[in-house]
């Protein structure tokens, strides 16, 4: 006769544990992974009450034998159930640094207490989410413990930045006006940009003018923050008489005193350019070369008639007639 005879070689099985603790219980969820030869495995705990490879305990120490089908080589594994922490872990929502951008934030802390991630993104990040406009945000926090919470978020505007041109917005052709920036408290602005009607643009603090058409300036400001603003403001000029004046009379007699015959300009006349003195019967008996005005030494006394034409700062002419 034959007989046959199996011989099995066994090492004992292998296996290692996991520990999960569901938000708000007490007990954790320990699960044993096992394999090895001469299956089926078994399970045996120190702890009253559990079995096979999965159970549910309190914080304690806690040994696990597993055995394979042949009771060959049992190993005891040594499982530790740590104590339930309570996370003192907190968001902390930061708005964006300047009005529209996206450099709000939304911070675990303390640094290292656990993980965030956005909805529906399926992937956690450590600590902290960036780059976040203003807005509402929904996200799940998992602490050191494993224990998932879902929390809704609000990323609040950022602080308002805002610069306001201050000046008169009608002025007289040839008047000098000022415009100057004027701006809220708590708003450290660090350079200024103006666009002047021209398209020139200059870095001034203030700008003072003397306009000669309407116009529209623009002033961007920039915060420490590199925050910007933006104002602008349409000037107006206005056109009243010219500011032209000419005496009724002089006296050439060298005492110094109304000596000669001069027109008295405002700031909107640019230059004298044709002025002409003629006597009762037409005859001219000056005209302006330069600026050197009559001194009327030439001519008898009496009534003359005169014609002057001048050019103002914007360009256009002005004339004007009477009698000295």
């Amino acid at each position: 006769s034959i007989q046959f005879t199996e011989l099995i070689i066994s090492n004992g099985p292998s296996a290692t544990y996991s520990v999960r603790r569901d938000c708000g219980l007490a007990e954790a969820k320990v699960r044993i992974s096992a394999s090895g030869l001469a299956l089926p495995l078994s399970f045996s705990w120190s702890a009253s009450g559990a079995n096979g490879n999965t159970a549910y305990l309190p914080a304690g120490n806690y040994q696990v034998t597993v055995n394979n089908a042949i009771q060959c080589r049992p190993l005891v594994l040594e499982v530790l159930v740590d104590e339930v922490t309570r996370s003192s872990a907190s968001l902390q929502v930061s708005a964006p640094v300047c009005p529209g951008d996206s450099s709000g934030t939304i911070r675990l802390e303390p640094p290292g207490s656990g993980d965030l991630t956005l909805l529906p993104l399926p992937n956690f990040i450590p600590d902290v989410l960036t780059g976040l406009p203003t807005g509402e945000y929904q996200l799940i926090v998992r602490d050191s413990t494993g224990c998932e919470v879902f929390r809704q978020v609000s990323v609040p505007p950022a602080g308002p930045v805002s610069i306001e041109i201050a000046g008169a917005q009608r002025v007289r052709l040839g008047d000098e006006t000022l415009l100057a920036p004027a701006s809220g408290p708590d708003q450290n602005f660090v350079a200024y940009n103006w666009t002047l009607p021209n398209s020139s643009a200059t870095q001034n603090f203030s700008l003072s003018l003397q306009p000669t058409t309407d116009g529209i300036y623009r002033l961007t400001a920039v915060t420490d923050r590199g925050c910007t603003a933006t104002d602008s403001i349409l000037l107006n000029v206005y056109r009243a008489a010219p500011r032209l004046y000419l005496p009724t009379a002089f006296s050439p007699n060298d005492d110094a005193v109304n000596d000669v015959f001069a027109p008295g300009v405002g700031p909107e006349i640019e230059a004298v350019t044709k002025w002409e003195i003629f006597d009762r019967w037409g005859n001219l008996r000056w005209a302006l070369r330069g600026e050197n005005w009559w001194d009327g030494k030439d001519a008898a006394p009496g009534v003359y008639v005169y014609y002057l034409e001048a050019l103002l700062i914007d360009g256009s002419t002005v004339a004007l007639s009477g009698q000295v």
